[in-house]
């Protein structure tokens, strides 16, 4: 079933349920993890992703010396369905994301981070180095092949920063 219509569904249930009572924070608390959980199921079910906020992932990935790839989504923009399904989940772009920190953003309400990242309408995805700076970016109708052209770039780009200095 498609993520959209699970949380039309979803969401339909609770209005339903509660439309005269507010909801219970007990039933909050149990509702909240579930939806969050169907959510992130949805979007590219290979890809490992860490987490809905980037902050957390960035940090993990510094702390390991690992690159982070962010992608930024909506739930409600078509590109961004079939982006997922024609390019996150081939199994070469599975292979190239091993060893990387993926979180996947909304667009919309992480738009300062998309906004400071050069990034103009989803889908898109910037991979960055642990600094925080931009070693690729890619977005609109991207191929499996634009994908991995620029994770190859990223990696070359990180490589190179942190290859050590030769001294004579």
């Amino acid at each position: 079933m498609h993520i959209v219509t699970v949380c039309k569904r979803i969401r339909a249930a609770a209005v339903y349920r509660y439309r005269f009572r507010a909801v219970q924070p007990r039933t909050a608390l149990l509702l909240v993890p579930c939806l969050l959980c169907v959510l992130v199921a949805g979007c590219a079910p290979g890809v490992h992703w860490r987490g809905l906020t980037y902050e957390p992932v960035q940090e993990a990935a510094q702390r390991d010396g690992k690159l982070t790839f962010v992608y930024f989504r909506n739930w409600m923009v078509p590109a961004c369905t079939r982006f997922e399904e024609n390019v996150l989940k081939a199994p070469e772009i599975l292979d190239a994301l091993d060893g990387m920190y993926c979180v996947v953003l909304d667009f919309y309400q992480d738009r300062p981070l998309a906004d400071k990242w050069g990034v103009t309408a989803p889908p898109a995805v910037v991979i960055l180095d642990v600094d925080r700076r931009v070693l690729a970016r890619v977005s609109g109708d991207a191929t499996a092949q634009d994908l991995l052209s620029a994770i190859a770039t990223a990696q070359e780009r990180f490589a190179a920063r942190t290859a050590p200095v030769k001294t004579q």
